[in-house]
């Protein structure tokens, strides 16, 4: 009988001389250098692996250490996602009815007021924003659907006819209220003085005519 009958298939060796040969040819060149970042990232996964083993035994107090360290970060980043998450879910929503009539800008300076008086200055500096925007749209200084995202409202923004002061000031204002919204969630009654001073220097423009 011939050496190999009872096997089944080719030995490892084979396998792998025959994959590293598929592997080499030109049309999986674009692959090699993927394949190459991951087996050295799996490299130095398990290297790290073994060194943490290796300290655990040498050194427990530190290896102890070391994990409290990591399962602290762990837990930090997972409070800070969490807290953003309720953050954007409590935030208010995009008004249905802006730029298309119903609830005006006046009406949305007395919900500020309100809130600011409880102390809830965020929501209140967004309440501002909305007026704000409101006015931009009557006066005829940006167009704006209330599907559009904040990139579309930067860009109208950064592209609508105001004075270069004005401008700079909402597009930063723009980016306080987002970061109290979304990130730090701080009550500061500064955000929504800053937002009424600006409410109140643009509703001073001039309306501009449609065409």
């Amino acid at each position: 009988m011939a050496e190999g009958a009872g096997s089944i298939g080719p030995g490892d060796e084979a396998v792998r001389a025959l994959a590293a040969e598929i592997l080499g040819r030109e049309e999986y060149a674009a692959y090699r250098g993927d394949l190459a970042a991951w087996q050295a990232f799996f490299d130095w996964l398990a290297n790290f692996s073994d060194w943490i083993e290796a300290l655990r035994a040498s050194s427990p107090a530190l290896f102890w250490l070391l994990m409290g360290a990591m399962l602290l970060v762990a837990g930090l980043l997972l409070a800070h996602v969490v807290f953003t998450l309720r953050a954007a879910l409590q935030a208010p929503g995009p008004p249905e009815d802006l730029g298309g009539g119903g609830r005006r800008g006046a009406d949305w300076l007395g919900q500020a007021r309100a809130r600011a008086a409880a102390g809830h200055y965020v929501d209140a500096a967004r309440l501002v924003q909305l007026a704000t925007l409101d006015r931009l749209l009557e006066s005829g200084i940006i167009d704006l659907a209330r599907h559009e995202p904040n990139q579309i409202l930067r860009r109208r923004l950064a592209e609508a006819r105001l004075p270069a002061s004005e401008r700079a000031d909402l597009l930063e204002a723009l980016d306080r209220l987002e970061a109290a919204l979304f990130r730090e969630r701080r009550e500061e009654a500064a955000l929504y003085e800053s937002w009424l001073s600006l409410h109140g220097r643009l509703a001073r423009l001039p309306v501009r005519v449609r065409a």
